[in-house]
């Protein structure tokens, strides 16, 4: 099997709609094809990708009016080449990035390898071609990584366990047909398995189950931590059930345990299935692919349990430190040297696990700054802000102006923001070092506040994730030598006293009023983050404290 569409994107614009139709024209042909979510969304990222080099490096866009190509569909591989008539390069010589300063040299081959399989740069006399391939994996594959994916979404909107189980147990009678099956979670308070989800399975049988260890099927392979295939229950002596209760012989179960780090080697339970719709025994790839499913099921419950443990405790400190952590390290951690210019940024996070984020990011000779707020102070909040600070980069890459990004970003994350609960206020600013000239946009947030008296009237449109279709405006402004601005979250101006009194945005325009060049941004933005938490009654702290602060020397 090797088919193959031709492909032509005529604008920025156009990239994702030619992948969607490129893609969808590629594989309609083949009902047995099936690519998983995970899949879907790394092609989609990697094309991207392929076809901005092809932009930004090669020009095609400007010299030709287009950039062509085809995707590619084998037996084993799905991938596209990416044609382009620039100078080329030799893609074994680019270097990984480097992540410690703000240039992008080498970001998109280095995202490509780790999207792929085979990526490879040919340069030939007429063109050249860039090639990347994805090994395809087949239906029941594709699956299990959809059954992934499903259960890390499941576990950032803080389901409850019973929908967790009960994703697994819908996504393994999914792949394989059948007409029963159970998973059972040992409960160290009984000693016992208990039923936990169950499809086929009679009310009476439901409340009656309880398992020991090493007692029937479930209870031998949660022992012996060990998968078991029964072709013939008949002729078997671990029946869980009397064996008038199933239509058929053959009996697949898998211990729900973490592999390859195993831990103490010890399961949390099992999954069982029988009665194929089809009649058929279980296999032993049947068996291999369960055993899969639950060790990738285990992996995200094991998340959910700790955290589920922790909470128990009191001691959800501990993990959430853990995820701060991580949060912080996506924060700068100093700040870039812009010659002409001073600038500094601080974040306070009141809880353990916050929403705030703010970053300084070059794009050719721009320099982009970003203050945002995630609604919430949990995971969620902590894996958003995450996903928008690696979706506002990307969309920067293309060199939109800051209220084009906005609306990009709004459109990509509304679906996901949505299923979450979720919003996002941010200012995006545009600054040209050359000339002073400042460009922002904000959806929803704070505006901006200038130094010495300095005012500038500008509007805000909607928070991200309110409405797809809402369309954001640019102000132009300008700072010139001796003047400046600070951008910040709403965890500034709206601290409370011990009276419930807020700091409020006349008392930090007065501070304000007062800044000159003289004092640095560090020190400026470091009096002014202690000023707040002085001003505050600790026991009303609700929000996370970001101040960014810019100055032309």
């Amino acid at each position: 099997m090797k088919n193959s569409v031709k492909f032509r994107v005529v604008s920025n614009d156009d990239i994702v709609p030619v992948f969607e139709q490129s893609l969808k024209s590629l594989v309609q042909k083949f009902s047995s094809l099936h690519l998983s979510r995970q899949l879907h969304a790394d092609l989609k990222l990697a094309f991207v990708e392929a076809v901005a080099n092809a932009t930004r490096h090669a020009k095609e866009l400007d010299n030709t009016g287009a950039v062509c190509g085809r995707f590619v569909l084998t037996d084993r591989l799905i991938g596209f080449d990416v044609e382009d008539h620039g100078l080329g390069f030799d893609i074994a010589k680019i270097e990984a990035p480097s992540f410690d300063n703000w240039k992008d040299c080498g970001r998109g081959v280095f995202l490509l390898k780790q999207l792929g399989e085979k990526v490879e740069y040919k340069i030939q006399k007429t063109k050249n071609v860039l090639k990347f391939r994805r090994v395809l994996f087949g239906r029941a594959h594709s699956q299990e990584i959809d059954l992934i994916y499903e259960l890390s979404q499941i576990i950032i909107s803080e389901a409850s366990l019973e929908e967790v189980y009960q994703t697994i147990l819908e996504r393994a009678l999914s792949v394989f047909k059948v007409e029963r099956a159970s998973i059972l979670i040992f409960d160290e308070k009984i000693n016992r398995l208990k039923l936990v989800a169950s499809r086929g399975i009679s009310q009476d049988v439901k409340d009656s189950v309880q398992v020991r260890s090493g007692d029937g099927v479930s209870g031998f392979v949660f022992k012996h931590a060990r998968p078991l295939l029964i072709e013939d229950i008949d002729k078997d002596d671990h029946a869980i059930e009397k064996k008038e209760h199933y239509k058929t012989r053959s009996f697949i179960s898998a211990p729900m345990i973490l592999q390859p780090l195993r831990l103490d080697e010890r399961p949390i339970g099992v999954i069982n299935l029988t009665d194929r719709k089809d009649g058929k025994r279980f296999s032993k790839k049947d068996l291999k692919i369960l055993s899969t499913i639950a060790n990738q099921a285990m992996a995200c419950l094991h998340i959910r349990h700790l955290v589920e443990e922790v909470r128990e405790a009191e001691s959800l400190k501990i993990e959430m430190e853990q995820i701060r952590q991580i949060q912080e390290s996506y924060l700068p951690s100093e700040s870039p040297q812009v010659p002409g210019y001073d600038m500094a940024g601080l974040c306070d996070m009141a809880q353990s696990v916050g929403g705030d984020y703010f970053d300084y990011i070059f794009v050719n000779d721009r320099l982009y700054l970003v203050v945002a707020d995630v609604c919430g102070h949990n995971m969620s909040s902590a894996v958003t802000m995450v996903n928008f600070r690696a979706q506002l980069r990307a969309v920067l890459s293309f060199g939109y102006d800051p209220a084009e990004v906005l609306r990009r970003l709004n459109v990509s994350l509304f679906e996901d923001l949505g299923k979450l609960g979720q919003f996002v206020s941010c200012v995006l600013m545009e600054l040209d070092p050359s000339t002073g000239q400042i460009i922002w946009s904000n959806a929803g947030h704070y505006l901006p506040e200038f130094l010495s008296g300095q005012v500038v009237v500008s509007d805000s449109g909607l928070v991200l994730g309110v409405d797809a279709d809402e369309r954001y405006e640019n102000y132009v402004g300008q700072i010139d030598p001796g003047q400046g601005l600070v951008l910040y979250t709403d965890g500034v101006v709206e601290s409370m006293d011990k009276d419930s009194k807020l700091f409020g945005v006349s008392r930090l325009q007065e501070l304000l009023k007062n800044q000159t060049s003289k004092v640095s941004s560090k020190d400026f933005v470091r009096d002014l983050l202690d000023r707040v938490i002085a001003y505050r009654d600790p026991s009303k702290i609700l929000d996370d404290v970001t101040i960014v602060c810019l100055q032309r020397q």
